[in-house]
């Protein structure tokens, strides 16, 4: 069910947010995927590729680097092997 807001032509279309970023007008129509569903897709999109940069970085690590932090190869093997978006 897709239910839309009615447009208010007297009211303001952005009111100003305390951090001075432009708040939409809760009046406006709203399309269903909002503003905070892009933001939150972004987010973990940016989440996924750090977490597999940070996983890349591991691998090149040099052997006894590793083991200062207590791992060994087949650990940093098994991390490489886990899919992106898991932690």
């Amino acid at each position: 069910m897709v239910t839309k807001a009615y447009l208010n032509l007297n009211a303001p279309t952005h009111a100003q947010g305390s951090a001075g970023v432009a708040i939409p007008n809760p009046r406006l129509p709203v399309s269903r995927f909002g503003v905070r569903t892009v933001v939150t897709l972004f987010q973990r999109l940016v989440a996924w590729q750090r977490r597999m940069a940070e996983r890349y970085t591991l691998a090149d690590l040099d052997d006894s680097v590793l083991e200062d932090i207590g791992l060994t190869r087949a650990d940093v093997a098994r991390e490489l092997r886990r899919p992106f978006w898991t932690v």
